[in-house]
């Protein structure tokens, strides 16, 4: 079948149609002329792979990873990264207008650093006789290339050039700490250190992965929240407490939430470590917290891609706070979430996307939605 591009979505791929009914195909670029192959077809839309570029997009650069479409690690480098930061400024505001009804949208700011060995850990495969990522689509591993990956740290590269790969079977989590020094079991405890805060956590704790980014993420949540040192506010999703050890420096006192217990036990830890007297932690989701016994300025909310519960939403609404900080890496969710926020009166003030994802299709904004009031 031949389709022409002219719209991107998102998972990183090109949109066309053929006779009325939509095709999303891989790692496709609007202005391509392609001839495709059918995958995965429903009755409304279809997926569907390149078999051959009749026309190439004047957008279209040569990848510099001779894996590319082969391993399904990246989804971008087909383009220039100007180019791969319209195109997520563009599916974020797509969404905003079709989930969350926001026509009348407030600037995309965007915060950027170097493209490529911004990652300090990962999940890589092994089968004992290679390591790499999966292919797309499928468990077969892509070996890395002798340079490695373009996504992971020298540091990481380096040191898996060291392992004996013959060693291992299934998947391996590497890591670096702020350091550089190496780790690769799961027993593991590392120390990180953002700014001024040091956080210590396990090797499968949930960390931003984006060495290159983490301080300028902290800083504008904080700048979003508002906070003085007359407020309180929660941390929702708060993981090991990344945000909340900061927040806490800038606000009277605080409550950081978590369903995994794991990740609380270092939350608590950490507060300790950075002198932090005023909060306190618990295990429990969002949809857990009893509303009426808190009240906060600020709510920071960073949940995982599936956004935030029914529920949840609807806890956050009760408690009422003046702002809401969301930091999402699904744009998608995130305009299913905030559009109940918006519901209940909270307006959109300013967003940001910050791209911790380079090369990917993944899209992580911050955000600041404020309580509309109205004097009567």
């Amino acid at each position: 079948m031949k389709i022409t591009i002219d719209d991107i979505a998102y998972g990183g791929y090109g949109v066309g149609r053929i006779n009325g009914k939509v095709f999303f195909i891989d790692y496709a670029i609007p202005g391509d002329e392609l001839e495709i192959k059918a995958y995965n077809d429903k009755k409304r839309y279809s997926f569907g792979k390149i078999v051959r570029i009749q026309k190439y997009s004047e957008k279209r650069v040569s990848s510099p990873c001779p894996n590319f479409e082969l391993c399904g690690g990246c989804n971008y480098l087909n383009i220039s990264y100007s180019e791969e930061i319209d195109f997520k400024k563009r599916i974020l505001s797509s969404n905003l207008q079709k989930i969350a009804s926001i026509v009348e949208q407030p600037f995309i700011n965007t915060i950027v650093d170097e493209r490529y060995h911004y990652r300090s850990h990962c999940n890589i495969k092994c089968n004992g006789k290679s390591f790499g990522f999966y292919e797309s689509s499928s468990n077969n591993i892509v070996q890395f290339t002798d340079g490695g990956c373009l996504l992971l740290s020298k540091n990481l590269i380096n040191n898996i050039n060291s392992l004996n790969i013959y060693d291992y079977n299934g998947e391996l989590k590497i890591a670096e700490d702020w350091e550089g020094n190496f780790f690769y079991n799961d027993n593991h405890i590392l120390t990180e250190n953002v700014g001024n805060f040091f956080y210590k956590r396990g090797i499968r704790t949930f960390f931003q992965s984006n060495k290159l980014l983490r301080n300028r993420m902290l800083d504008l949540v904080r700048k979003y929240s508002e906070l003085t040192e007359k407020d309180q506010f929660l941390d929702i999703c708060a993981g090991c407490g990344f945000f909340t050890i900061p927040l806490s420096k800038i606000a009277s006192h605080g409550f950081g939430y978590d369903i995994d217990k794991n990740s609380i036990k270092y939350a608590f830890e950490n507060a300790g470590l950075n002198n932090c007297s005023n909060l306190k932690f618990f295990a429990l989701s969002e949809s857990d917290i009893n509303p009426y016994k808190v009240k906060p300025k600020t709510i920071v909310v960073d949940p995982p891609r599936n956004g935030l519960s029914k529920k949840g939403r609807e806890t956050i609404n009760a408690i009422n706070p003046e702002i809401i900080v969301y930091v999402s890496c699904n744009p998608a969710t995130y305009s299913r979430d905030i559009f109940d926020f918006m519901k209940n009166g909270y307006e959109l003030k300013e967003i940001t996307l910050i791209d911790m994802f380079p090369c990917t299709y993944h899209i992580e904004l911050i955000s600041k939605l404020v309580k509309v009031r109205y004097d009567h």
